[in-house]
C-alpha cells in the first residue's frame, strides 16, 4: 500500500503534452488495480482486528482477555464510522478509545519485553499519543473548549519520539554485520531520498519518511532514521521474526495525519500484534517449567 499511495501521488506529474495515450491508459490500470487493493487491505484490517480479539479472548488469564471486548468495541466504531458522519463527541470518544488500546497493548506487553524493548514501546506509544491530542484539539474546540493548545509543539514532540522508537528498535532487533542487509537498506533509502530532493513537490512525505510530517529537523537525521529502520526490518526476517517486522512496518509506514481511520487501524494493529508475541513469549518461556513440574 506504501508503495500504492507512492506511485499515484506522483505517476501524474511524469505525464506531458506529448506523452503516448497507452502509457496513460496503462496508469489508470494500475491506478484501478491499486484503488481495488486498498479497498480489500481495509477490510483485511478489520478482519485482522477481529481475529487479535478472538486470540485474546482465549487466554486463561482473564486480565488479558479483557482486552478482546475492547478490540470489538473498537472494530464496531471503526466500521459505524465508515457509514456515518461522526459528530464531535464521537470523534473525541474514538481518540480515547485508541490512547486506550495502546496503553492497554503496552501494558500486557510489558512483562516480557527486555529493558530496550521496553525503551521502544514507550517511545512508540509517545510518538503516537502527541498526534491523537493534536487531533483531539479541533474537536474539543468544537465542543466550546478555549484554551492555549501549543497543538503543533506537541505534535513535533512526537515526530522526535518516533525517532527514539526506531533507535531503540535498531538496538533491540537491528544490530547485524551482513552486508547485503545494510547495502540493501541504504539503496532504497538512496532512492527514497534522491526522488524527494530532485522534486519535493511530486513525493508525498510518506514516501520519504512515513512520520515526517512537518519535517520540522534536521534532514539528515530523517535519512539516518530510514536507514536504521530499513536495516531492522529486513534483520528481523532475516532472523524468522517476522511478526515484529510486521508490526514496525504497521506502525512507521502508515500515515501520521490520524485519525484516518484505515490508517489507525494500522497502528492499533501494530501495537496489539507486539502485544501477541510478547504473550507468546512469555507461554514459551512457561512451557519447560511445566513439563518439569509434570515428571516431578
Amino acid at each position: 500500500m506504501l508503495l500504492f499511495r507512492i506511485f499515484s501521488r506522483t505517476g501524474i506529474y511524469l505525464f506531458h503534452d506529448d506523452t503516448p495515450h497507452w502509457v496513460y491508459e496503462a496508469y489508470k490500470g494500475l491506478l484501478w488495480i491499486g484503488n481495488s487493493a486498498y479497498n480489500f487491505s481495509m477490510a483485511l484490517a478489520i478482519v485482522l482486528l477481529l481475529v487479535i480479539g478472538a486470540y485474546f479472548w482465549r487466554r486463561d488469564n482473564a486480565a488479558v482477555s479483557l482486552l478482546a471486548p475492547l478490540v470489538l468495541v473498537f472494530a464496531a466504531w471503526n466500521l459505524l464510522l465508515f457509514v456515518t458522519a461522526p459528530v464531535p463527541q464521537v470523534s473525541l470518544a474514538y481518540l480515547c478509545i485508541s490512547v486506550i488500546v495502546i496503553g492497554a497493548a503496552n501494558w500486557f506487553s510489558w512483562h516480557s519485553c527486555t529493558q530496550i524493548e521496553r525503551a521502544f514501546l514507550l517511545s512508540a506509544a509517545a510518538a503516537f499519543w502527541p498526534v491523537y491530542y493534536f487531533k483531539a484539539v479541533p474537536v474539543l474546540r468544537q465542543l466550546g473548549w478555549s484554551f492555549n493548545d501549543h497543538g503543533l509543539d506537541v505534535f513535533q514532540i512526537g515526530e522526535a519520539m518516533t525517532g527514539v522508537a526506531i533507535f531503540a528498535a535498531f538496538l533491540a532487533w537491528g544490530r547485524t554485520r551482513e552486508p547485503f542487509l545494510i547495502i540493501l537498506s541504504a539503496f532504497v533509502t538512496a532512492l527514497l531520498v534522491a526522488g524527494f530532493i530532485s522534486g519535493p513537490e511530486r513525493y508525498s512525505l510518506v514516501s520519504t519518511w512515513a512520520l515526517g510530517v512537518t519535517m520540522g529537523f534536521p534532514f539528515p537525521l530523517y535519512v539516518l532514521g530510514l536507514s536504521l529502520l530499513g536495516i531492522t526490518i529486513l534483520n528481523l526476517i532475516r532472523t524468522r521474526r517476522k511478526i515484529i517486522a510486521l508490526v514496525l512496518v504497521l506502525l512507521f509506514f502508515g500515515h501520521r495525519m490520524l485519525p484516518l481511520t484505515y490508517f489507525n487501524l494500522l497502528i492499533l494493529n501494530g501495537f496489539l500484534l507486539f502485544a501477541i508475541e510478547c504473550l507468546s513469549r512469555r507461554m514459551r518461556s512457561q512451557r519447560p517449567r511445566i513439563q518439569l513440574s509434570e515428571r516431578a
